[in-house]
């Protein structure tokens, strides 16, 4: 449009029937209109909706050799060696699963070869209880997810992992843990105090 006035709408003058349907059309739209000659018609764009994101997929559940990689790197005080060798030797073993590692702990003799390739001696029998709880948890952790959620009351997790007791202790401070975690922090905190102590030595 080459009249200022008709494109604010103020104007009195005469104009083509076509100009009035232009500046009609751009006052009530608010958009730009391009006009490319005579009988040309009028196209006004028209906003786009905006496309709503695709929904991330689920990540899928840890597969159980990726269960037994995790917990070997909770049980580091019952290994002699890292975690991660440990559980290279077992996959060379065929021992890829948390009830893999069960069985092969309930026969003396494949007991022995655990022990020579990484599991300390007398840590043994706790690492057995240790491989038990975990198998319980993670049982128990699938079958909660298929049921319906529910609140669940403060008494029965664990203060220390926020998960549900398997083999719940009561401490001396009349707290309840989970036996295998505040075992586990006693560990730490003995090691903490024995290199404190080795350092007021000298």
């Amino acid at each position: 449009l080459k009249c200022k006035f008709l494109k604010k709408g103020i104007c009195h003058f005469f104009h083509p029937a076509e100009e009035l349907e232009v500046a009609s059309a751009a006052k009530t739209k608010g958009a730009p209109i391009k006009k490319s000659g005579k009988g040309s018609s009028v196209n006004v764009p028209m906003k786009s909706n905006p496309v709503a994101p695709s929904p991330q997929p689920a990540s899928p559940e840890a597969s159980p050799a990726d269960e037994l990689r995790m917990f070997l790197k909770t049980q580091k005080p019952c290994l002699k060696c890292a975690p991660d060798k440990f559980f290279k030797w077992l996959e060379g073993e065929d021992i890829l699963s948390l009830a893999d590692l069960l069985d092969a702990l309930g026969d003396d003799e494949y007991r022995i070869q655990l022990i020579y390739n990484g599991l300390k001696k007398f840590k043994a029998p706790l690492f057995k209880k240790s491989v038990e709880r975990a198998i319980a948890q993670i049982k128990m952790d699938r079958t909660t997810k298929t049921q319906e959620p529910h609140e669940i009351p403060d008494e029965l997790l664990c203060p220390i992992t926020h998960s549900i007791f398997v083999d719940p202790v009561v401490a001396k401070d009349g707290c309840t843990y989970e036996r295998n975690s505040i075992e586990e922090w006693f560990h730490k905190q003995q090691s903490q105090v024995s290199v404190a102590h080795v350092e007021l030595l000298r």
